[in-house]
């Protein structure tokens, strides 16, 4: 009867196993999808943690720059800012962490090409 019994826990668990395995593979299609997506999308898009730090850009950003995303990930994208707004994009960033709201703000950011571009976010 005790045999019975663990096996049948044995089962349970190997179905509850299952399950989750296929509901991990759900989750990372729908993942790879979201991700095509906003690397498609025609529009600026950057995620960044809660350092301020950018954790993702998409394909229009890289275009925008002309900068491989290597230069633009993590404290990469500060390289790009005019020495002028640095001080105001950080305070800007700073402000809505605290707030945990919205915001919105101009810069300057330089294309590896050297210009400067104008960036409303």
């Amino acid at each position: 009867a005790e045999n019975e019994a663990l096996r049948r826990r044995v089962a349970l668990l190997e179905r509850q196993l299952d399950q989750q395995r296929s509901d991990g593979d759900r989750l990372t299609a729908q993942v790879r999808a979201q991700e095509d997506l906003l690397q498609s999308y025609p529009a600026l898009i950057w995620e960044a943690d809660a350092e301020g730090r950018r954790t993702f850009v998409n394909q229009c950003w890289l275009a925008f720059t002309g900068r491989p995303v290597a230069q633009e990930l993590g404290d990469g994208w500060h390289e790009g800012l005019h020495g002028e707004d640095l001080a105001g994009v950080a305070d800007t960033y700073r402000r809505a962490q605290a707030n945990q709201g919205p915001f919105q703000q101009q810069y300057r950011l330089r294309r590896a090409d050297g210009l400067y571009r104008h960036i409303l976010e």
